[in-house]
């Protein structure tokens, strides 16, 4: 009688484990389905974004001066409801940004490095088009 008994909890131990292996499996099988999917729309979605800014620069973006440069970026961020920042660096390491708030106000950010040090400058973009600061700083260069 125990040898019976035994026998019937290795076997119910051996189902539980072989029920719990098909499981992960099908989740896991399942999981990176939808990973594969989330990534294949999103490079999908990027890269005629990616074109059209390269055809912007072919086209005379005014990538020397910022002043000229944020409408531009703004425009291309309004026209792109998707998207939530437009970035531009150079190679000197200023960058100038057209940022679409959580709240879906429309900010500019711009950075500049002088001495090593990173000057920071955030607009707020008004629905009239005119910009009015909304933070300015300056942080130690790591």
């Amino acid at each position: 009688m125990l040898l019976v008994g035994l026998v019937i909890l290795r076997s119910q131990i051996g189902a539980t484990a072989s029920a719990r292996g098909r499981w992960s499996t099908r989740f896991f099988a399942r999981v990176s389905g939808h990973a594969v999917a989330q990534t294949k729309d999103f490079i999908f979605r990027a890269a005629p974004v990616a074109e059209s800014l390269e055809q912007m620069a072919g086209l005379g973006m005014a990538l020397n001066d910022q002043d000229k440069l944020a409408p531009q970026l703004l425009a291309f961020l309004n026209a792109n409801k998707g998207l939530t920042r437009v970035l531009y660096g150079d190679e000197s390491g200023d960058h100038l940004a057209a940022v679409r708030m959580n709240d879906g106000q429309v900010h500019i950010e711009r950075t500049h490095i002088v001495d090593g040090r990173t000057r920071l400058a955030e607009y707020e973009v008004k629905p009239d088009g005119t910009m009015s600061m909304v933070r300015r700083g300056q942080r130690q260069r790591l």
